[in-house]
C-alpha cells in the first residue's frame, strides 16, 4: 500500500500573448509539510517550475512562496509568484494590495489589481547587480554556435545582472538571429558556473521600447524556458542603463518563447534616477486552467 498525502494543485499558466502561450505553473497549496525532494518531485512531474504555498514564519508577510525546478530549488521564480498570487486572489485568500512574501532571498512585495474579473500583478525585486567578471565575445560566439561575434552586438556589454537572480545578458543583432539559436548546452552551462550565473538570456530589438529574447537556464532539467520574469527584470535594468538612458521610470516589453511556439510577453519596469537604477519590476497576468487533487509520496 502506497503512503502519502494530497494537495491541491492549480495548474496556470502565466505572461501568455496568446493561444499555446506563456509559462506553465503548478500552484500547491497548504505545502508546509513538502520537503525540497517532494518539492523536485512534483516539478519534474509537471516538467514546470513549480511553486509550492507555506505558512508566513514573519508576521509582517501576507504570504510565504517556494520554488522547484526538477532539479533544484530556486531563491525565486517571478511567474510562480505571479501565479500563487492570482490563484489565492481568486479564492479571496488576498484582499489588500500591495503584499510583503516571503521567498529564500528575502521579504518581496507584489501588487496586484483586478478589473472584470482579470487579475494583474506586479513583482518587485530588489536593486540590480552588475556582474564585473564577463566572458568575453568570442566564449558566447562559440557557446551559442554563432557563425561569427558579428551576430552580438558591440555597442552594449555583455553582462551578468540580478535582480534576484543572476541572468547573462547577451545583445544580438536581429531577431531572425534570435530565433535560429542552437547552442551548446554542455558548454554553456559550465560557462555558466565559470562565471557564476545561473542562465544566458540573448535579446534582440524588434521596435521602440520591445525586445525578443530567449532564456536558457542552468541545469534546470530543461533547455529553454518560455517566459521568465527573473531575467525580463534583469534586462529591463540593464536597458535602463545602457539603452534609454532617461531620467525616471523606464518600461519596456519582453517578448520570450516565439522559439518554442510558446508566445509570451512581459513588461519590464526600473526607475534611473542620477545613473543609478532602482525599483526593477515585472508585470504580468496569469490564467488558472484547472485545479485538480495530487497524491504526493512520503
Amino acid at each position: 500500500m502506497n503512503s502519502g498525502f494530497t494537495r491541491t494543485v492549480f495548474q496556470t499558466t502565466v505572461f501568455s500573448d496568446g493561444p499555446g502561450g506563456g509559462n506553465p505553473c503548478p500552484v500547491v497549496l497548504n505545502a508546509d509539510e513538502l520537503t525540497m525532494r517532494q518539492g523536485m518531485s512534483l516539478a519534474e512531474r509537471f516538467m514546470a517550475e513549480t511553486v509550492l504555498v507555506a505558512s508566513m514564519k514573519n508576521p509582517m508577510s501576507r504570504l510565504a512562496l517556494r520554488y522547484f525546478v526538477p532539479r533544484h530549488e530556486m531563491e525565486m521564480c517571478v511567474h510562480g509568484t505571479i501565479a500563487a498570487v492570482t490563484v489565492l486572489r481568486s479564492l479571496k485568500k488576498i484582499t489588500t494590495s500591495p503584499i510583503q512574501i516571503e521567498t529564500v532571498l528575502g521579504p518581496i512585495s507584489a501588487e496586484w489589481s483586478e478589473r472584470n474579473g482579470n487579475i494583474t500583478v506586479t513583482v518587485y525585486q530588489f536593486a540590480p547587480e552588475f556582474s564585473t567578471i564577463k566572458p568575453t565575445i568570442q566564449e558566447i560566439a562559440e557557446i551559442l554556435r554563432l557563425p561569427d561575434i558579428s551576430w552580438i552586438r558591440q555597442d552594449l556589454p555583455i553582462v551578468s545582472v540580478s535582480t534576484s537572480r543572476h541572468k547573462l545578458i547577451v545583445p544580438l543583432k536581429d531577431i531572425q538571429m534570435l530565433d535560429h539559436l542552437r547552442p551548446d548546452f554542455e558548454a554553456m552551462w559550465a560557462l555558466c558556473d565559470l562565471y557564476n550565473t545561473t542562465g544566458l538570456y540573448p535579446f534582440a530589438p524588434v521596435n521602440d521600447g520591445t525586445y525578443a529574447a530567449r532564456q536558457f537556464p542552468k541545469r534546470a532539467g530543461y533547455d529553454e524556458d518560455p517566459a521568465t520574469g527573473v531575467a525580463a527584470c534583469a534586462l529591463g535594468a540593464y536597458l535602463s542603463r545602457f539603452c534609454t538612458k532617461s531620467e525616471g521610470w523606464n518600461s519596456f516589453e519582453i517578448l520570450q518563447g516565439r522559439a518554442m511556439d510558446r508566445p509570451s510577453r512581459l513588461t519590464a519596469k526600473a526607475f534611473l534616477k542620477n545613473g543609478l537604477v532602482c525599483k526593477p519590476s515585472v508585470t504580468g497576468k496569469a490564467e488558472i486552467l484547472n485545479r485538480k487533487s495530487v497524491k504526493i509520496a512520503l
